[in-house]
């Protein structure tokens, strides 16, 4: 199975494409750190699965569709891909600047859209894929002192259950995770 991970660098992402490689998977690792690909890809080698990288900034959708089509050519196609890529900025709206604000909505919700656009033209010819969104708990549970996070994650789960009813007849399905705290490995 061919799957392409955002945000693989570290965190969720970079545990995610280590138990995918477990299993054997072609693991397709995005995210804009290239060393810190280079780290996971290392990572998924050793737990017997088959990395290609592609270091892109999800927040600009042409270079989305470069990378995404050089994985697709690596892998020979595509059959799922993970959106977890994601900016967490714990700020209260009266802390919290414009730029913070645009930052959060940029990657994890249009990130997470030109990803999904970048694969769907595929998934739908092959009339099969799967697209799993990473949410968080705070997409559905208001989140005192992250509303911009809790904002962008609520939009996610909006996103995915309208896009479920859209692809649904095209053979792709659409699953949203909603995982709680983590520890990302960042400082």
């Amino acid at each position: 199975m061919r799957v392409i991970v955002t945000g693989a660098s570290r965190g969720i992402g970079r545990g995610i494409a280590v138990v995918l490689a477990r299993e054997g998977f072609q693991i397709g690792l995005v995210a804009r750190a290239q060393e810190k690909l280079e780290e996971t890809a290392g990572l998924v080698r050793k737990a017997g699965g088959e990395p290609h990288i592609a270091a892109c900034d999800l927040t600009d959708p042409d270079a989305v569709d470069r990378s995404f089509d050089t994985l697709f050519d690596a892998m020979g196609g595509i059959d799922a891909l993970i959106n977890n890529a994601g900016v967490v900025i714990r700020k209260s709206v009266y802390e919290i600047s414009v730029t913070e604000w645009q930052s959060m909505v940029n990657t994890n919700l249009n990130g997470l859209f030109y990803a999904t656009r970048a694969v769907l033209t595929r998934m739908r010819a092959q009339q099969s894929g799967h697209i799993i969104n990473v949410s968080s708990i705070s997409g559905k549970v208001p989140l005192a002192g992250g509303s911009g996070y809790a904002a962008t994650k609520f939009a996610v789960n909006g996103f995915s259950q309208s896009l479920r009813e859209e692809i649904r007849d095209d053979g792709i399905k659409v699953t949203t995770i909603f995982p709680g705290s983590v520890d990302s490995g960042r400082s």
